[in-house]
């Protein structure tokens, strides 16, 4: 079985993604860094095919965790058993959170959510794309393509849901994955403290996020490094009414189906 976490970028993968691994791979719920290693990051691995992918593994009765930012397509409907978590995240703050790890403005973020053509890569070298791409399309076009899947499981989660009330959205994706009859409940509590982000935001100050955003000129400049783990629940529609105003007239179908609109 696969089971693929699946997000437009900057929309709580990595948070999901520490939940679930720290769930799954550590002993008492504590979470470290290094158990995000379980789960594998399809954009920027070896695996730079979907066709790859199918020949690398041998799943027989075996879970795998896969990490993507793709669009849906047919490339994903294959030969094994697998499921989707998909993760949506109000695109007024993926704004924000964009603007930070790309050190862009949030008008430069908002070309990025509205570019039906977007691809993003592993960096960019003089205004080229360089190491493994990913098509993403923009925040709609990614939506609507996720959510249209027909071939297998999804569960679409939404980022609000899973700040508001960690433990029961957590709890609903387990049951969803049914990896296990049962459910450990005592070690449930234990993971949403560890992978609280005030401690996620403490553990990157202490050790470093390999998945940190690189440091611009810009903000080398002013001495400042961009961090990974930003603004959490602090990050609420930080982007002026004017820019607020625009996405909503932009995604106004998606994000009134997902009560986002007037949120």
């Amino acid at each position: 079985m696969i089971v693929w976490i699946t997000s437009y970028p900057k929309s709580g993968n990595t948070w999901m993604r520490a939940l679930l691994s720290a769930y799954y791979y550590s002993k008492d719920g504590n979470f470290k860094f290094d158990l995000l290693n379980h789960i594998l990051n399809w954009d920027r691995s070896r695996f730079n095919s979907f066709l790859s992918l199918q020949d690398s593994i041998k799943l027989d009765s075996k879970t795998l965790f896969l990490k993507t930012h793709q669009l849906a397509s047919n490339a994903f409907d294959n030969k094994h058993d697998q499921m989707f978590i998909y993760l949506v995240r109000d695109p007024r703050n993926i704004i924000t959170s964009l603007a930070n790890h790309y050190s862009i403005t949030n008008e430069e973020a908002y070309t990025f959510i509205i570019n039906k053509n977007k691809i993003v890569a592993e960096r960019e070298t003089d205004g080229k794309l360089c190491g493994i791409k990913t098509s993403i399309g923009s925040w709609s076009t990614h939506y609507q393509s996720w959510k249209s899947i027909k071939f297998a499981p999804l569960l679409i989660i939404r980022y609000e849901d899973l700040v508001k009330d960690a433990r029961s959205s957590l709890i609903k994706i387990l049951k969803f994955i049914k990896m296990n009859d049962d459910i450990n409940y005592e070690k449930i509590d234990k993971i949403i403290s560890s992978c609280s982000f005030e401690n996620l935001q403490q553990m990157e100050k202490n050790e470093g996020f390999k998945e940190a955003p690189p440091i611009s000129a810009t903000y080398e400049e002013i001495k400042h490094k961009s961090t990974f783990f930003y603004l959490g629940k602090k990050n609420n529609c930080l982007i002026g009414f004017d820019l607020e105003k625009r996405i909503i007239a932009m995604f106004s179908k998606e994000m009134k189906e997902l009560n986002y609109e007037h949120s």
